[in-house]
């Protein structure tokens, strides 16, 4: 199941944070968890939601996204943001004021694949980068928007938590990677705090252009619906990697 939230922070709040809370705010969430759920989440190579914090210009506010991927945890979110009108960043000394939150429709695996193989397919997506995204790759951290890096970032999640609706044809996955092309870019180098060091990314506009057939486009919107709800890279759960899409 995949869910999206936004926790809208009141204005008074704009000159106390910046992008690299996002890891304190994983702390926040860590610190509220049940039980239950922490031992889950120890078992997991991947955790099954993302957050990140961003400044909305439009609405002059400081906005902490949270994307879940799997029921459990998505029901452990909404309790969690049921019972805590403020966010206490104890390790900052911050009690931060929340103003709303916006939640979005939750949607199983399946719905998202109907909804996205009934619309037609775009074909022009782009990628906007709000925190820094890498890639952890053979043990190296690499900070390079590599098309391939992305996709199987993506596809290893979806698979992890899409037990109904894999996506696991390798013959597929090469045709998407080699009928996706970088058509415009506008991206930075940017680092990120991760507690007491600090880790390399890259953050800014990426534009694809994807070719070859209906269902193949259709695929890679598929892949790129669901990127908003998991992150790109590594560490989404700490911050990292949170982006927003457009499709045309």
């Amino acid at each position: 199941m995949l869910r999206k939230r936004e926790i809208v922070f009141s204005q008074s709040e704009n000159k106390r944070l910046n992008i690299n809370n996002g890891s304190l705010f994983h702390g926040f969430l860590m610190e509220n968890l049940s039980s239950q759920m922490a031992d889950y989440l120890h078992t997991q190579g991947l955790r099954p939601f993302s957050q990140y914090l961003r400044f909305s210009r439009e609405e002059n506010r400081w906005i902490w996204t949270i994307g879940t991927l799997d029921e459990g945890i998505d029901r452990e979110m909404e309790r969690i943001l049921s019972e805590n009108s403020m966010i206490n960043l104890k390790n900052k000394d911050m009690l931060l004021e929340i103003d709303h939150i916006r939640s979005y429709p939750t949607l199983s695996y399946k719905d998202l694949t109907r909804k996205v193989y009934s619309e037609s397919g775009s074909r022009d997506v782009t990628i906007t980068f709000h925190t820094p995204c890498s890639f952890k790759i053979s043990g190296n951290n690499v900070n390079l928007p590599e098309i391939g890096f992305i996709y199987n970032n993506l596809l290893n999640k979806w698979n992890s938590f899409a037990k109904e609706v894999s996506i696991d044809d390798k013959d597929a996955i090469d045709h998407i990677i080699q009928n996706t092309y970088v058509s415009d870019f506008n991206i930075k180098g940017n680092s990120y705090s991760l507690e007491s060091t600090r880790k390399k990314g890259f953050t800014g506009k990426i534009k694809l252009k994807l070719k070859g057939p209906d269902p193949l486009v259709s695929l890679c919107n598929l892949v790129f619906s669901f990127a908003e709800y998991s992150g790109i890279g590594s560490s989404t759960a700490l911050g990292m990697g949170g982006i927003s899409v457009e499709f045309k």
